[in-house]
């Protein structure tokens, strides 16, 4: 036997034994690493299941929003009946799906006709941005019609905040030929941080030293009362507004009214040069569609057809009304945007025949809007003349603009938010709410008489789990939680 070859072998079998050992411990760390590679795909999968579960569930961080525009959803009229632009925030470059269902009405009185639904996705002209559109013939004379319409759009945007408008006709060239418009209409959206920006005009609030007029907006009707300041309840008391549109003298009277505001009957003496309430009256700004355009009429129930008396603003739904601020006819000032063609913003007040735009240092501006907001003076009473429009204006991107009159000489930014309102207090100092999410924040604006400028104060106060605050006349406010309205007086409050 050949020892020296037998030791040969041997310690090539060392080598490659110590060899292989090295491969297995190579591969074994290769194995370790993908195993920890496979257990972070897997979480990362967790992760992902988690956010699309948040998704449907609404949470904080990833939102799936569903839309029902019931406001102002059973909008009838003549001629192109639209509904309020539906805004809404989005995270752009990420696929968002709209589902639409919608119950149109058609109805005709002196001549056959035809008749549309369309729908735009971001587009103030109503020529551009089509996305879905039926077509309808030759509508029989003296009959009604409804149809039921669903559709489903998926887009990919690529701005954080889009638009979407509807739009129904079912007349022939004469608006008072019949009657079109929603019974209902329905959009969910479907996408991620889907946040709905439009201003919810359910619920509004005119403050007077004595009485607050108040009005509930719903989907086919409008509710007001009037209530002593110091005997609140709103739960009951409320009178409901008839659909139809009083002393508008249209054949059949096609018109339905919607988007009210329960205002004091406000009057102006000449003789006595004094502005005061007649309480004799029951006044009213509403929004009625007729002849292709949405008008606001001041009307009183009690006085027959004479009654009403229309305020020259052809600007879409979206409305708010301030204080009496001048001696004169039609005190009221108004801010509203167009929201059906253009969303910019305009003003109405007493000393000018027709809406304009609002200004700066003379100079129109041509910015798209969402919101314009009266900020209402509370004890306009007692300074009738010295107390001027100012408003709060917000940009599709949520920047609410402060205006200190509707041709401003100062403006400035104050924060950024949604479902604004603005209170001016005694000093002109000024209370600003805004809403974000789940959350309503509060700004101060202070006043320098000197100079009679505004300026923003550092301070925010947070109003946790609500969607909106009205001041009252006092240190009192309404407050809506999460959806419903309760009344707040801290100085009834023993203590």
């Amino acid at each position: 036997m050949d020892y020296s070859l037998e030791l040969v072998k041997l310690e090539e079998l060392e080598k490659r034994l110590n060899s292989l050992s090295k491969t297995i411990k190579s591969e074994s760390a290769e194995i370790v690493s993908l195993s920890e590679y496979v257990s972070l795909i897997y979480e990362m999968v967790k992760l992902l299941r988690l956010n699309v579960d948040a998704i449907f569930q609404a949470d904080e961080s990833f939102y799936n929003y569903v839309l029902t525009y019931n406001i102002t959803a059973k909008t009838l009229g003549s001629g192109a009946v639209e509904s309020d632009r539906i805004y809404f925030m989005c995270k752009p470059n990420v696929k968002l799906f709209i589902k639409v269902k919608a119950e149109i009405y058609f109805e005709n009185f002196r001549s056959s006709s035809d008749g549309y639904f369309k729908a735009f996705l971001n587009t103030t002209d109503q020529v551009g941005g089509l996305i879905y559109e039926e077509l309808y013939d030759d509508f029989p004379l003296n009959t009604t019609q409804t149809k039921t319409i669903e559709f489903t759009y998926e887009f990919t945007p690529t701005e954080e905040t889009n638009s979407l408008l509807f739009v129904v006709k079912g007349l022939g060239t004469l608006a008072f030929y019949g009657t079109s418009g929603f019974n209902d209409l329905q959009v969910e959206i479907y996408g991620y941080n889907v946040i709905n920006i439009t201003r919810d005009y359910g619920f509004k609030l005119f403050i007077t030293k004595t009485h607050y007029y108040l009005t509930k907006n719903f989907v086919d009707h409008i509710e007001y009362a009037k209530m002593p300041i110091d005997q609140v309840d709103l739960s009951t008391g409320f009178t409901t507004l008839a659909d139809f549109a009083p002393g508008i003298s249209t054949y059949g009277n096609p018109v339905r009214v919607f988007n009210g505001t329960y205002v004091p009957c406000v009057e102006y003496n000449s003789e006595t040069d004094t502005v005061f309430i007649n309480s004799e009256k029951e006044m009213f700004y509403i929004c009625y569609s007729y002849g292709n355009r949405v008008i606001y009429v001041q009307i009183n129930l009690y006085s027959g057809d004479d009654n009403e008396d229309k305020i020259p603003i052809r600007c879409g739904q979206g409305y708010t009304i301030g204080h009496p601020y001048a001696k004169t006819e039609l005190p009221y000032n108004i801010g509203c945007i167009n929201t059906c063609i253009d969303s910019r913003a305009r003003f109405r007040v007493s000393t000018y025949p027709d809406e304009m735009y609002i200004r700066y240092k003379h100079a129109n501006i041509v910015d798209e809007y969402i919101e314009l907001v009266s900020i209402f003076a509370k004890d306009w009473e007692d300074n009738i003349g010295s107390r001027d429009p100012c408003f709060l204006a917000v940009k599709p991107n949520l920047e609410i603009w402060f205006h200190n009159g509707y041709d401003a000489t100062q403006r400035f930014l104050v924060a950024k938010g949604y479902q604004v309102n603005g209170f001016m207090q005694s000093d002109r100092s000024i209370n600003v709410y805004y809403r974000w999410l789940n959350t309503v924040y509060k700004r101060h604006l202070s006043y320098d008489s000197a100079t009679g400028e505004h300026s923003l104060d550092e301070a925010v106060e947070v109003f946790e789990d609500t969607f909106e605050i009205l001041e009252g006349y006092g240190d009192d406010y309404f407050i809506n939680k999460l959806g419903t309205w309760e009344y707040v007086n801290p100085s009834s409050t023993t203590t």
